[in-house]
């Protein structure tokens, strides 16, 4: 496990890859060797994500106003998580050589993208299922190297500046590092036999958690970024939220619980409906005692800077965020902002999760409609109504 350390003032090293990557400083001391002149380095400082809206077709899909929301709030890129099954692919239909895919709505937010000067990450985020037959069958592989060889082929006239491929959506493999490292080694070598200069972002294993860097190694190719999720403290973020077990029995029962940690009242009760108070109390402790504030946050960030520094490598944080149905929005946006400088202190780009969904930053003005149970707010008609960035997140993302 890798130590945390307090943060470190920048050194002039940091700034060497500016010349190669505008999107990313380096984390090292000797830089990697430097790309062919004729390459095209995408902007990848400040994205947010697409959510569920390519990924789930029962969602409604953006518009061209939501592309322009997204460019005058201060974004220079999209991330596009995509749901493989949800457009026609089966890993058994490719592992005969059958490839169906959907390209049609894909295309559409792409081009809308491109023409507002918007970079673009597609990432492949399969179901819970998909993700157990290729962690579990060896044979999947054929199947998931045909996707990615016919995505690629799809979009190799698209300039390398607009299109940048994450191949595998947090990726579980929590006991089998070396088998997610072939798995992924032979998905870009059969990718860079299509398009040889794209950037390509690998999620690292354990869920594309700081645990992920553990014992991991980078893959023999100098155009890949290696990317993780930041959610922590969970108690924060997903406060409210039907979550795993292993996150905590009682944060499904937490609202308004504030951050920084030392805002908690140690008299106020934020777990009033929990079914076990003991527990609830205990969670609420932990977190409080750990001291959960942008120097706490930094620290954790630090990790990835540290395994980057050491292996002569390129990170990127493509989620963080916080769930914003059972959080005051004060200490919803000082989350994110702490996050935010955290990353950028340490040259590391990053996508809020995410546009318009449970962790959104967007309002709706206009025709709308609420859908009980879920707990989301949609648009009746894109055409009677707006989506619009809110202020504070635009402060907390891109201010001071």
């Amino acid at each position: 496990m890798l130590s945390f350390r307090a943060p470190t003032e920048m050194s002039g090293t940091f700034v060497r890859w500016s010349a190669i990557f505008g999107f990313l400083l380096t984390f090292a001391t000797t830089a990697p060797q430097v790309l062919a002149a004729d390459f095209s380095p995408p902007n990848l400082k400040h994205g947010i994500n697409l959510s569920n809206w390519f990924s789930d077709t029962q969602r409604e899909t953006l518009v061209a106003h939501d592309f322009d929301a997204i460019k005058a709030a201060g974004f220079d890129h999209v991330r596009i998580p995509i749901n493989p099954e949800s457009l026609g692919f089966s890993l058994s239909d490719a592992e005969t050589g059958r490839v169906l895919f959907d390209f049609s709505s894909l295309d559409s937010a792409v081009n809308m993208a491109r023409d507002r000067g918007l970079s673009v990450i597609l990432d492949v985020q399969p179901s819970d299922s998909f993700m157990g037959v290729i962690e579990q069958d060896a044979r999947a592989e054929t199947g998931l190297i045909a996707l990615w060889q016919h995505i690629a082929e799809h979009f190799k006239p698209y300039s390398t500046t607009t299109i940048v491929f994450e191949l595998l959506n947090e990726p579980r493999f929590k006991t089998a590092g070396s088998q997610y490292r072939i798995l992924i080694g032979d998905i870009l070598s059969a990718i860079r036999q299509v398009t040889p200069k794209n950037v390509i972002i690998v999620d690292l294993p354990k869920s594309a958690t700081l645990d992920g860097f553990d014992d991991f190694v980078q893959l023999a190719d100098d155009n890949v970024l290696y990317a993780f999720h930041f959610y922590e403290p969970y108690i924060i973020t997903h406060q409210g939220m039907k979550v795993p077990l292993v996150w905590g029995r009682s944060l499904r029962y937490f609202r308004n619980l504030p951050y920084p940690s030392q805002t908690v009242s140690a008299t106020a009760n934020y777990a009033p409906d929990a079914a076990d108070i003991v527990e609830a109390k205990r969670a609420q402790t932990e977190y409080t005692m750990a001291n959960w504030d942008a120097a706490h946050i930094a620290a954790r960030i630090k990790v990835a800077a540290d395994w980057a520094a050491a292996n002569h490598q390129r990170v990127i944080c493509t989620e963080f965020g916080v769930a914003r149905r059972f959080i005051d929005p004060g200490s919803r946006y000082q989350w994110i902002s702490d996050t935010r400088k955290a990353l950028e202190a340490n040259g590391i780009g990053w996508d809020l999760w995410d546009y318009t969904d449970l962790f959104g930053i967007t309002k709706l003005t206009g025709e709308t409609i609420t859908e009980s149970g879920d707990g989301l707010v949609r648009l009746a008609d894109p055409d009677e109504g707006s989506r619009d960035v809110e202020p504070e997140a635009v402060k907390s993302l891109f201010g001071n």
